[in-house]
């Protein structure tokens, strides 16, 4: 397995698969789906499904696009990472395993997990925050052998 490290905007990473985060800034009524991050091309891919409300941050809710434009991705995978007031490392490492099993089960062999900008706990700790999902992308492919 590979695990590296890029600064480059996610949209401009080639990979069979973008994983992106997505947080629920609402209350318990009114979902208000969140992208953690600020790339202004996957923003501009996620609002068509905010907008029709298919996708709304509840935690590891999995929605695909499958032939996302704008991006150098073949496929995005929106993953919801719960409320934003209580999002932490130990969610993000659930929500980097979840992606693993979700590649694991389309059969995708890589992927890239864009990291939330700030990453959690605030201020942002990028290290513990890679740490984090390395944890739960290594576990989720233990889990899977």
């Amino acid at each position: 397995m590979k695990i590296a490290i890029s600064q480059s905007a996610p949209s401009a990473i080639e990979t069979p698969l973008l994983v992106v985060p997505v947080v629920d800034s609402g209350d318990k009524t009114t979902p208000k789906p969140e992208l953690l991050v600020s790339d202004p091309a996957l923003q501009s891919v996620a609002s068509p499904l905010i907008g029709a409300a298919d996708l709304t941050g509840k935690f590891v809710e999995a929605v695909w696009d499958l032939s996302p434009s704008g991006v150098a991705a073949k496929r995005i995978l929106f993953i919801g990472a719960g409320p934003r007031d209580k999002f932490s490392l130990a969610e993000l490492r659930k929500l980097a395993g979840a992606a693993a099993r979700a590649a694991k089960g389309k059969n995708i062999k890589s992927f890239v997990l864009a990291l939330p900008e700030p990453a959690p706990p605030d201020p942002p700790d990028v290290a513990s925050a890679v740490r984090s999902a390395a944890e739960g992308i290594v576990t989720a492919r233990l889990d899977l052998a």
